[in-house]
Formats: C-alpha cells, sequence, structure tokens
C-alpha cells in the first residue's frame, strides 16, 4: 500500500489537502518574497528557508492516522509538553484527519482505504 492523500479539515472546510505520488515526495515551502537589496530599486527574489512549513506535522498526522496516540499531534517531543494551543484548535473546531492509502499508485482502479 502506498499513501494517496492527506487531508486536513475542520468544520469550516478543507485545511490542507496533500497528494502524493510514486517516487520521493518533498515538502516545500513555496513562499515567495521580493525584496529591495540595498535600497538600490532592484527587486530580488528572496526564497523562504522551509521552516515551519508543516513537515514533522504532516509525519505525526501520518503516524496518527496509522495507530499513533492523538497526543503525538500536540505534545512538544524535546520537553514531551502539551502544545494548548494546538489541542485546543483540534478539538474545538473538530479537526479531521483522513488519510487514502491505494494499492497502487499508477492504477487509477487499484483498491483503497
Amino acid at each position: 500500500m502506498f499513501i494517496k492523500k492527506l487531508m486536513i479539515s475542520n468544520q469550516k472546510g478543507i485545511i490542507r489537502d496533500i497528494e502524493f505520488h510514486r517516487g520521493l515526495n518533498l515538502i516545500v515551502d513555496e513562499t515567495i518574497h521580493i525584496v529591495d537589496i540595498e535600497k538600490k530599486n532592484t527587486p530580488n527574489i528572496d526564497r523562504e528557508t522551509g521552516n515551519s512549513v508543516g513537515k514533522t506535522t504532516v509525519l505525526k498526522l501520518i503516524d496518527f492516522c496509522l495507530g499513533a496516540e492523538p497526543k503525538i499531534i500536540y505534545t512538544d517531543k524535546e520537553n514531551n509538553k502539551e502544545i494548548a494551543l494546538v489541542k485546543d484548535f483540534l478539538v474545538n473546531t473538530k479537526v479531521l484527519i483522513s488519510l487514502v492509502l491505494k494499492e497502487d499508485l499508477d492504477d487509477a482502479d487499484s483498491k483503497e482505504i
């Protein structure tokens, strides 16, 4: 089985919908900022570093969908403390995390769960 999709939604709609494909799947921040280098009025494209884009969270959500305890989503691994803001958001907005698994990503008719 392969991971086909991870969808995070709540009462208001889809928060994030991630499609996976065969091979390497990268989670990157595609945010681009236009900056003025040394105020010479020459715009330059400055890319974000890729921090805080949700890489670890995506892995935690997949782990949860495959049977891990819910608290892994809202607990800081380094100090083992719950992050109240995250937990409250998940509970109060009734977040639903859906994982779709597929036998063959290249076959549209293959079995999925």
